[in-house]
């Protein structure tokens, strides 16, 4: 049932959305890098942008934003605690894949 006390199955389809990201500045990115990135990510940061895809190093920002907020609305409401974006590490490849 969709009224909210169904299965994981309800519970799954309540919670998608979409989001859109805005590159309004690139102060807004650089802070972005700095918030959110591990040194991990940091070194691989423009493996992306420098693959021949046509995105910029601040798409590549939004990437990593985005996948890394995915994580967290999947875990959230399993962990029930916030998780900070530098407790996930992620591994975007250029087939559109994540690790």
């Amino acid at each position: 049932s969709g009224d909210g006390g169904g299965g994981g199955g309800d519970a799954l389809r309540r919670h998608v959305g979409v989001d859109i990201e805005n590159l309004s500045t690139s102060r807004r990115i650089d802070l972005l890098v700095k918030k959110i990135l591990t040194p991990n990510e940091k070194e691989r940061l423009g493996a992306l942008s420098g693959a021949g895809l046509g995105i910029s190093l601040d798409q590549e920002v939004l990437v990593y934003f985005s996948v890394k907020e995915a994580v967290y609305k999947a875990i959230d409401p399993y962990l029930e605690r916030y998780v900070g974006f530098k407790e996930v590490e992620i591994n975007p490849r250029p087939d559109g894949s994540v690790e």
